[in-house]
């Protein structure tokens, strides 16, 4: 290999260090990305879900993608600020999935 193309490609002092905000819609991105592997010729319409996203990043984008493809969302675990991630939620608390019993039954989970 060429040593000074090589070197070229290193970064310089005044590049240590710095980042780029990327100003693209990175959550609608995502969301149409995962959306678009659903199959085409299926349907959520009439279905009701129940979705613990454990307080973490998933909190936003699971329920839409979900309610998007056309299914009802029971969603849980939606308070993240941080520190809180699967607390009284998620494998963990395997508990709170109890409200499927109430879901299935057609009753308001009241959470």
């Amino acid at each position: 290999m060429n040593m000074d193309r090589i070197e070229e490609s290193f970064a310089t002092k005044k590049d240590i260090g710095q980042s780029k905000r990327n100003r693209v819609d990175v959550i609608g991105r995502y969301i149409v990305l995962i959306k678009n592997s659903f199959p085409a010729n299926l349907s959520l319409v009439g279905f009701r879900i129940v979705i613990d996203c454990a307080n973490g990043a998933s909190y936003h984008v699971a329920p839409t993608i979900f309610e998007e493809l056309g299914a009802e969302v029971v969603p849980l675990g939606l308070s993240l600020y941080g520190f809180n991630i699967k607390y009284n939620c998620g494998a963990m608390y395997p508990g709170i999935l109890k409200v499927k019993e109430r879901v299935i039954e057609d009753k308001e989970p009241g959470l």
